[in-house]
Parts: structure tokens; sequence; C-alpha cells
């Protein structure tokens, strides 16, 4: 059979080796709960989400729980 010897170790017989996690992005978040001012549902199209950002700063809320559903808030109007 053509082709190159392939050798194959154990498992147990491989070399521990820890290696450093590389992170492409990093950033701190807070861990501990907290309250959402609101559930947001809102369309799946991001030209839309630029105001919507607007309307819940305007509205005062700090905190939302957003979940973009195809078709948004239509789901509540046409249910399956």
């Amino acid at each position: 059979m053509g082709g190159g010897n392939v050798m194959l170790k154990k498992l147990d017989t491989m070399p521990t080796k820890t290696t450093k996690k590389k992170y492409v992005y990093r950033e701190k978040s807070p861990l501990g709960h907290y309250k959402a001012d609101a559930f947001l549902v809102r369309c799946v199209d991001n030209r839309f989400w630029k105001s919507t950002k607007h309307f819940v700063k305007e509205l005062g809320m700090r905190h939302v729980d957003p979940k973009s559903p195809a078709g948004g808030a239509k789901v509540f109007f046409f249910p399956l």
C-alpha cells in the first residue's frame, strides 16, 4: 500500500504540556445577577438596531434582554 507510514502514539504515552490560551477578544463582564428593565423583542434586521437603541435610551432603560426572532414582534400577532 502506497503512502508513508504514519506512527500513532498511545494517548497515555503522549507528553502532557500546558499551553497558554490565546484569546482573540477579551473583555471583562460583570458576573453578578442583574435585573433587566425590559425584555425586548425586535426585528432581526440590523438596519433597525440603531433606532431601537435610541428608543430604549429615550425610555430611560439601561438593561434590556433583546431577542430577535425572525419576523420580530410579528410572532405575537400571527402565532403558528
